[in-house]
Parts: C-alpha cells; structure tokens; sequence
C-alpha cells in the first residue's frame, strides 16, 4: 500500500503524545492465529473504492445484513500528523463503492462478496478522535438469517485489564495482510481520558500493544461472550497502542440503525436492538467508558490496497494489478 495518495489518507490515524513521535523502524511481529476453521465468520472483510485505490479493512457482522467499523474504512479521512479535535473525516463513499466477504483469506471471487445498500456515520461529530465508528448496511438480507453474529455490548464498558479476543485481517507486523487472524487474551490497557499521553475520546479504550497491526482498521475485540465491545480506529507505531470505539456510547443510535435494517432485511429485530434480555449467558465484566488532545499521526495503513467484488462491480477484478502493485511500495505503519 502507498504510503500516500487517496487510498493512504484514510488509513487508521494515530495518535501520539508529540507531534515529533515516529513509527519504529522494526516493530514486533503480531502473528495471531489464522482462523482456518472460521472460528469467527462475524468478523468479516470490507473493500472500498477510493478513487483510484482500493482501501483493506475488517468488520464486524451484528445482524445479518448489519456491519460495524471504522468511519475511515468507508469515508475519506486526513492523512499524515493530525491534531485531534482538528482531524475531521469527510463523507461516506457511495455505498456500490464498499464490498464484504465472510471468507478468512479475503479472494478474487465474486461470488465470495456481498454489496451494500448503505452506509450510516456515527452521530455528533466528525473527528477521528472519537467518531471513527460507522455502519454498512447489506443488500437484502446480507450474509442471510442463519449467519453468525457478534451482538455490540451496549451496556457494559470495558475494564481495565478485561481479556478480549482480537479478530482482523490486518498486518502480521511482517507483511501478510488479508487472511483473517485471531488472538485471545489481549488485555484493556485504559479506558478514555485515564489514558493519559494517549489521546481517547470518552467514547474509545486502548488495548495492549501487539494486538492489531497495520490494516486492521475496523477489526474487532471481542469479550469472553462473543460480544463486540471495541472496532480498531488508530494506533501510533504500526502495532502499538491501538485505539478502539467503544459500544455504549452509540446505543442509542445502533439499536436505531439495527432496527432499519432488520426491517429492510426482514427479520426479527435482535435482542440487542430491542433491549430484550440477552441469552442466559454468564455476566460479562463491567467498566466505566472511555476526548481528544495532543496531536494525532497517520501511522500508515488502516486498510490495505487491495480488493474483490460482487456481481455488477467490475472496479475490483479490474483494479487488481494495479492495486496489488500499490501496496508492495511504501506500506507504511497504520492499522
């Protein structure tokens, strides 16, 4: 991927505490387990046309037809040092723009993606600091109603310390991209404005260092339930301090688009949508939420160049070459 241009721009943003901090010149390899049994078919793969590139990025499937990541995966975004609070994302792209596979090794098979309907922006601000958080709605009834899903956790914040599963296509921390991977027992590091030097909205938490890498923008954490309880934003070095959105904060607004789609979709609302009681599970753990400061780095690579299509989308077969040419040069540390 190139580490400039259209597609590069709207890469993970990361945030440091200096604007003189840089990307480390050998990161640590992230080599989480491949999910070659489809362990986690909820975590799926987003491909978006941006102008000449094609942008990489992960996603989580809540509903059928219903996917959660991050607003840069879809829209365009600042690119180099940002400032956040000063670091505004701008429109979605069309939606016959954005592609989604379930597969774990994302292919070049149509049959293998589905097209979106539309795509739906977090409410209340536009800075990458705490509103990088989007929706993409699937065409008719997506991955259909048997499909594994990862309900958002709306209610319960993440803690300090709590365990949760990383899952994303992103970087290996040397070079492989594309293949979804997971890792288990990756610890909360803070939540929000406790994080210190870390620049977090309220609304995001910071995990342990080495659990996502470049190209996992949109990737997700899940807690010991399966539930979604953070999307990947931004990270400063390529697999460091990862920023993540958290769920409660968006309530509101996800029951909301979760409703729309169930009814575009026609099917019957989750229980998260509707606020029914969840299935008798054990009890998650608790923690309070996680604005923005000090300045802010595009760290290189939140979703790669790279793509697949569906029927009617010519631009991913066609863009190919050009694309996997693109991202041999100048990858350059974001997640």
């Amino acid at each position: 991927m190139k580490a400039r241009g259209v597609w590069a721009a709207l890469l993970v943003v990361g945030c440091s505490s200096s604007p003189e901090e840089r990307p480390g010149e050998a990161p640590l390899a992230v080599n989480g387990e491949v999910d070659s049994a489809e362990q986690y078919p909820m975590v799926v793969g987003l491909v978006t046309k941006k102008g000449q590139y094609l942008s990489r990025c992960s996603g989580t499937l809540v509903a059928p037809n219903l996917v959660l990541t991050a607003r840069h995966c879809i829209a365009d975004s600042p690119g180099g040092f940002v400032t956040c609070g000063q670091a505004p994302l701008g429109a979605a792209y069309p939606p016959e723009n954005v592609l989604v596979t379930q597969k774990h090794v994302q292919t070049d098979e149509p049959a293998d993606y589905v097209s979106v309907s539309r795509t739906e922006l977090a409410p209340g601000g536009d800075d990458t600091c705490g509103f990088d958080f989007a929706a993409v709605v699937l065409v008719g009834t997506g991955f259909g109603s048997g499909a594994p899903t990862a309900a958002p956790r709306l209610d319960f914040p993440v803690a300090p310390g709590e365990l949760v599963t990383a899952v994303g296509y992103g970087n290996t921390g040397s070079g492989s991209i594309g293949t979804r991977r997971f890792k288990p027992g990756v610890a909360v590091s803070c939540v929000g404005s406790a994080c210190g030097s870390i620049p977090a909205a309220e609304s995001e938490w910071v995990s342990a260092d080495d659990a996502f890498c470049q190209n996992d923008s949109g990737a997700a954490a899940l807690d010991a339930e399966g539930r979604l309880v953070g999307t990947v934003s931004r990270g400063i070095n390529p697999c460091t301090t990862p920023v993540l959105g958290a769920m409660p904060a968006w309530k509101a607004w996800l029951q909301q688009v979760g409703a729309q789609a169930a009814t575009e979709g026609g099917y019957a609302p989750p229980a998260w949508v509707t606020g029914s009681p969840p299935p008798p599970v054990d009890a998650g753990t608790d923690a309070p939420l996680p604005e923005p400061t000090v300045s802010a780095r595009d760290d290189g690579g939140g979703c790669a160049a790279s793509a697949r299509r569906t029927r009617g989308n010519h631009w991913l077969l066609s863009a190919l070459g050009f694309l996997f040419l693109a991202s041999s040069r100048g990858r350059r540390n974001r997640l």
